[in-house]
């Protein structure tokens, strides 16, 4: 069976569509390197994942996300009673590429961590799959990095103990 190429590579946005998406992602968006852990009969370990995603809560600018850029959007309830329902579409890997890659010109705030997000990007080899393990702690030092950009950042140790040197 041929492998399906993603949605996302059918989408055509145009360069307002794009100046729009760098607004929202500049104004209610989040760029960010997720860890994730696997563990398979074979063994286990770590993997990292480049992840964007625009939080509101109209469904419209959603179903605009959706139908110009693909993505999926998942819907979630407040966490108080009377709090307001709210959405989030997400991309995540190649696809989140494809939209940094397009949208750097137009961002305001965020440029720093879109190169970031790019500069993991680049260290993930898909034709093995999507990951290799020496590059893993590269990845990890950029997802900190991108931590110090958004002022998330906490105190970061190797596995030997030693702090990372974080310095932009």
């Amino acid at each position: 069976m041929p492998k399906r190429e993603p949605e996302y590579k059918s989408k055509t946005p145009t360069q307002i569509d794009w100046a729009r998406l760098a607004a929202y992602i500049d104004g209610e968006g989040c760029i960010r390197i997720r860890e994730k852990s696997y563990k398979l009969v074979a063994g286990s370990g770590k993997f990292t994942e480049l992840r964007l995603t625009v939080s509101n809560c109209d469904p419209r600018l959603m179903a605009w996300l959706k139908d110009k850029f693909a993505g999926f959007v998942i819907v979630q309830s407040g966490k108080h009673r009377k709090a307001a329902r709210y959405y989030n579409w997400e991309a995540t890997g190649r696809h989140a590429e494809w939209v940094l890659e397009n949208c750097p010109d137009f961002f305001v705030i965020k440029r720093d961590q879109a190169e970031v997000g790019l500069a993991h990007q680049a260290l993930i080899d898909y034709s093995r799959r999507g990951t290799s393990r020496g590059t893993i702690p590269e990845r990890m030092v950029l997802r900190s990095k991108l931590s110090l950009l958004k002022g998330t950042a906490s105190i970061q140790k190797d596995e030997q103990g030693i702090r990372l040197n974080l310095a932009i």
